[in-house]
């Protein structure tokens, strides 16, 4: 049932990916439209390096969802635990562990659920971002 639930959060992550790269795009149109050039160019790139963090988020995110559907598949016993750590550290999709140490259950959700928050938080850096914008735009150069 733990596991389910972390894959239901897990699933949200494509819509906040979706949100994000949303919001850049009414971002960047309505600066490039509004403001002169160079304060445009500037606030995109800014808005762009949002972006590019709140998505690197997403992908391990979807790729954390795609890992925790094959453990619930299976059964999250140690011995599956152990394996797949070991699959995971043999192509380097992990950091070194040390030789006899397993992760367990709750450490994994206690990752995922912090990569979630900085996800979020990623966007909701946007969301402020774009009002700032607008309003800077509205008084310095409207």
């Amino acid at each position: 049932m733990e596991i389910s639930v972390l894959i239901a959060l897990l699933k949200q992550g494509k819509l906040i990916n979706r949100s994000s790269w949303a919001l850049f795009t009414i971002t960047a149109l309505s600066i490039a439209y509004l403001a002169p050039f160079k304060f445009a160019i500037i606030a995109v790139l800014i808005a762009f390096v949002l972006l590019i963090a709140q998505t690197y988020y997403a992908l391990r995110i979807a790729m954390d969802y795609e890992f925790f559907q094959l453990l619930q598949s299976e059964s999250t016993s140690i011995e599956n635990l152990e394996a797949f750590d070991q699959i995971l550290l043999k192509h380097k999709l992990i950091k070194n562990l040390e030789p006899d140490t397993t992760r367990s259950l709750d450490s994994r959700i206690a990752g995922i659920i912090c990569l979630v928050k900085l996800q979020i938080t990623y966007l909701v850096l946007q969301v402020a971002l774009y009002p700032l914008l607008l309003i800077m735009v509205l008084c310095f150069f409207g």
